[in-house]
């Protein structure tokens, strides 16, 4: 089978889109010449965002929904094609994280971080699966990470982001015959909110950690954002079902 081209405007859709990954996936998708429907729970529409929409005019929208809620999601993907037209990619980067120790973690904290993390990028699978089949094109790329293999404290986190590897290998086995690829990318240490705010609470135990990356610093939300550009692009077409790492070499 020939590497399908993609759309003459193609529309991506990043889910947890309003800072740190999601916002400099948003970035690099539209430099490449995507569309872009960027999803997330902040209203109005951050400042990161506002920023993009106002350099690249016309070419991205924001949706403010629960994408863990399948009618919420639904309802934004539809405004989303609306504005910008069929949606032939998704990167599933919406997450949160619950941590405890396993004889201390609620059903509520298991659940909240399986229904965000694991749940949404299944919804957000199904949903974009016939605009995908429909245009024989499709981009599938789930932010997993390197707590994928088990971290004291994430039980629910881990099994989660584990979760996405099995989705995203199971989604390049359906896609395979269709033109549509999927792929997973394992971020390590990034400078995301998130891990400004374990930087602050724990500086020790941070440092600690930075020091077993053999690079010895943290990654930029870029790095993984210039991965995803390439998993989504049309040179791309052979490379599915893969889980890249993007930890600076500490896997």
């Amino acid at each position: 089978m020939t590497n399908p081209a993609a759309p003459a405007a193609p529309v991506a859709v990043v889910t947890g889109a309003a800072q740190g990954i999601g916002a400099a996936v948003c970035d690099a998708l539209l430099d490449a010449g995507w569309r872009v429907a960027a999803l997330d729970l902040q209203e109005p529409m951050p400042g990161a965002l506002t920023d993009l929409a106002a350099r690249h005019e016309g070419r991205l929208s924001y949706h403010r929904a629960d994408v863990a809620d399948g009618p919420a999601l639904m309802a934004a993907l539809d405004e989303a094609t609306r504005a910008l037209g069929p949606l032939v990619a998704g990167v599933a980067n919406a997450g949160t994280w619950r941590d405890a120790r396993l004889q201390r973690m609620t059903d509520e904290a298991w659940d909240e971080v399986l229904r965000v993390d694991l749940t949404a990028a299944f919804l957000l699978t199904r949903a974009l699966w016939p605009t995908m089949k429909e245009a024989g094109f499709g981009r599938l790329v789930y932010i997993s990470s390197i707590a994928k293999d088990g971290n004291v404290g994430q039980a629910n986190y881990a099994a989660a982001k584990a979760g996405l590897v099995g989705l995203g290998r199971t989604a390049a086995a359906e896609g395979g015959t269709l033109g549509v690829t999927a792929n997973i990318i394992c971020p390590g240490v990034i400078e995301t909110p998130a891990q400004a705010d374990f930087r602050g609470r724990a500086p020790e135990a941070f440092e600690a950690f930075l020091s077993r990356v053999p690079m010895r610093r943290a990654g930029s939300p870029a790095d993984v954002a210039a991965v995803v550009r390439f998993l989504c692009s049309r040179d791309a077409g052979y490379v599915t079902s893969q889980t890249i790492y993007v930890d600076g070499g500490l896997s």
